[in-house]
């Protein structure tokens, strides 16, 4: 069953199309604060070399976030980014959240 992360503030339903989203709600905000639109796919990109550069996540956990089955995409993709020797964010946030 797929879960619908963005609701219609006034209905409560999910949005049916990505253009309310995209063409009312992304586009706006960004010409308001002058950035450049650019795709949505570029904030997966974002989001993957981001983890990778930091070195927060690892990499199969990375692969698992964005729908993949191991992290060979992820190395393939994104090898330039990634920080083998950074922290396991997975450990942190759990020690933080008091989790484990």
């Amino acid at each position: 069953m797929a879960v619908s992360v963005f609701l219609n503030t006034s209905s409560g339903a999910p949005h049916v199309s990505d253009f309310t989203i995209r063409d009312r709600f992304f586009k706006t905000h960004l010409a308001h604060a002058g950035v450049r639109y650019r795709g949505p796919g570029q904030c997966r990109h974002t989001y993957a070399s981001q983890l990778l550069s930091s070195g927060v996540a690892s990499i199969d956990w990375i692969a698992e976030q964005m729908g993949h089955t191991n992290g060979n995409m992820i190395r393939k993709h994104y090898g330039t980014w990634i920080n083998e020797g950074g922290p396991d964010v997975i450990s942190i946030l759990e020690h933080a959240l008091r989790l484990a």
